[in-house]
């Protein structure tokens, strides 16, 4: 992921990751910092916040944007 500026994730992909991710960071601080450099995009109809950082959450008007 050293090369990665952007994730794209639809809404359930992205809360499988946050949790993954969560987990990950509790164990090791190396993928913390891997985890959280990249700007993540969510995609989704139903979420309405994130909790996590780095999140650009695009919910209304999908199809325009």
């Amino acid at each position: 992921m050293d090369q990665v500026d952007i994730l794209l994730f639809g809404r359930i992909t992205y809360e499988l990751i946050q949790v993954i991710g969560l987990t990950a960071i509790a164990d090791d601080p190396v993928i913390e910092i891997k985890m959280n450099e990249p700007i993540r995009i969510v995609f989704s109809k139903t979420l309405e916040k994130v909790k996590w950082k780095n999140v650009i959450l695009i919910y209304n008007n999908i199809k325009k944007k």
